[in-house]
């Protein structure tokens, strides 16, 4: 890059945020960051400003008391974040930031950016099922911050669309379907939130680590893969792989399988997703090479596992229309009753399947989903959450 790109991370203090921080820290001289957002994190959004010299923050909250700032200039609420970011004529907007209702701020910006590195999974799938998707990726690149994704990315840029059998994503397994051997004797009504939360090879977020561990982010994925690619429900499958080095492959229609692999450390797809179409070495603590230290990859096939997040996401793929945010909304309100210990650890994928059974009919509302995402979690939380 020969002149410094002008850069906003939303969501700057969760962990794609500060990893993405660390990225460009080791390549200062090719951005200008000019604004980091959080959704509460005021003072943590501060330090950061003063150590990165960011000029501008925000705050995605509503409900939050604006800060004293001194040399930082504040913006408030997502409207005025999205607004900032027009007008400041953005190049790439990096949104770290998890959850659905930062769908408004892509919907103003992105006929304004260049670039659009993004890693909320249930941004995409929401765009995906509104059909805003396809009009983003028309105008601007559109770069998945995520392992798997970004390496099918990698991977379909070197593979002709025509030429391709299957989409394979390799899942870690988390915590307990990593444990090939001992799935079937597993309780799931004595898992705890402890357990369910100690991942054994990526640092996540609390609700990504929880969806790793019922496996519900890899049918999150199926989802996110289908609209970011354009590729149905038969091309797409799902591998367990616990080193997590093979990140995906891609199975040609001769037989030959090629696949993208390295080191389990979300700062690589950042990197792809901030300096595509370069490259950069990114100090990520460990050798470039991973096979200096690799003694084995297992991969083992979910189609005999009969995972039940799995199996709910292959139906909201096959239905289409609302499902996919059906499936959303009751994985967000199942894993937070979760956590609060209001239902066990088995009944998130009932509860995930059971709103796709019973919520699915309705049609997207294509002029505010967010509203109606809002409304799908009321009617689960109430419905099907006991406790």
């Amino acid at each position: 890059m020969s002149t410094k790109v002008s850069t906003v991370i939303l969501g700057a203090t969760g962990s794609i945020g500060t990893q993405t921080l660390d990225v460009i820290h080791q390549y200062p001289s090719d951005f200008e960051l000019q604004f980091i957002t959080a959704n509460t994190s005021i003072e943590q959004l501060q330090r950061m400003a003063q150590k990165y010299s960011i000029s501008a923050i925000g705050i995605h909250s509503l409900s939050v008391s604006p800060p004293t700032c001194e040399n930082v200039q504040f913006v408030q609420g997502r409207k005025e974040i999205a607004d900032f970011i027009i007008q400041q004529s953005i190049h790439t907007v990096v949104f770290g930031s998890s959850g659905i209702e930062d769908y408004q701020i892509l919907k103003e910006v992105y006929p304004y950016v260049q670039k659009i590195c993004i890693a909320s999974k249930e941004i995409i799938v929401m765009a995906g099922a509104t059909g805003l998707l396809k009009e983003i990726q028309s105008k601007c690149t559109v770069l998945p911050v995520d392992s798997e994704h970004a390496a099918v990315y990698q991977l379909m840029e070197r593979c002709p669309r025509d030429q391709i059998h299957k989409v394979y994503l390799t899942a870690s397994g988390g915590p307990f379907y990593s444990q090939i051997d001992n799935v079937s004797t597993l309780e799931w009504d004595r898992i705890t939130p402890e357990m369910a939360l100690k991942h054994p090879t990526w640092n996540m977020g609390k609700k990504v680590t929880m969806d790793s561990a019922t496996m519900a982010n890899k049918g999150i994925e199926l989802l996110e893969a289908s609209v970011l690619f354009s590729l149905p429900a038969s091309q797409l499958d799902v591998i367990i792989h616990p080193q997590s080095i093979v990140h995906a492959m891609i199975e040609c229609i001769d037989g030959v399988c090629y696949s993208q692999n390295s080191w389990p450390d979300m700062r690589l797809p950042i990197a792809f997703a901030l300096f595509y179409p370069e490259k950069k070495q990114i100090d990520i603590g460990k050798p470039v090479s991973f096979f200096t230290n690799l003694h084995q990859i297992s991969l083992y096939p979910v189609q005999n596992m009969n995972i039940p997040t799995i199996t709910s996401a292959y139906q909201a793929l096959q239905e289409g229309g609302l499902s996919p945010i059906v499936y959303l909304a009751a994985d967000d309100v199942a894993v937070e009753a979760f956590l609060q210990q209001r239902v066990p650890f088995s009944h998130i994928s009932r509860i995930i399947q059971t709103s796709l059974d019973r919520f699915s009919q309705d049609s997207v509302d294509v002029s505010d989903p967010v509203e109606q995402y809002k409304k799908l979690q009321n009617k689960i939380s109430h419905e099907l959450v006991k406790g």
